[in-house]
């Protein structure tokens, strides 16, 4: 459910806003042990956004995994460049 969520937030803060549509890359890849999920996007964070967390979406993705994981997980969002925004996932596999 996390991915789902996450990229909602993609279509509806990210492309939803570009006049001419764009792009979201998911991944997914396994690396020491972890579990790793990108999510990646046109668009970019508002800085309103970016100062509170997030709205439900991102509060949630958080929420879930710290239920699950606790600190052995972590989920981060920012702009990688002037046009996409990334969003990564990486849970342990033990």
């Amino acid at each position: 459910m996390m991915l789902q969520t996450l990229v909602e937030n993609a279509i509806k803060h990210g492309i939803s806003r570009e006049v001419n549509g764009g792009l979201i890359l998911i991944g997914s890849h396994v690396h020491d042990m972890c579990h790793e999920i990108t999510i990646r996007n046109t668009g970019q964070i508002v800085v309103e956004i970016k100062n509170d967390g997030g709205g439900f979406g991102l509060a949630s993705t958080r929420q879930r995994l710290g239920i699950l994981f606790g600190k052995r997980a972590t989920f981060d969002i920012r702009n990688i460049d002037h046009a996409t925004v990334e969003a990564k996932v990486l849970m342990p596999l033990l």
